[in-house]
């Protein structure tokens, strides 16, 4: 039993790791997108810009 414990766990790590990579990947490519958009306004000039209906 414990055997196949091990087993699992050492194929199951490498499969941990690749979806922990997958998340962090997406999150960094969210994050880049964020500050792409925003242009690095301050908080101030993005509420402006809604007011005004420009993206």
């Amino acid at each position: 039993m414990t055997e196949f414990v091990l087993l699992a766990i050492i194929y199951g790590m490498p499969v941990v790791l690749l979806i922990l990579l997958g998340i962090a990947s997406v999150a960094s490519r969210i994050k880049g997108r964020l500050s792409n958009a925003t242009e690095n306004l301050t908080l101030d000039e993005l509420l402006e810009r809604v007011e005004q209906g420009q993206p």
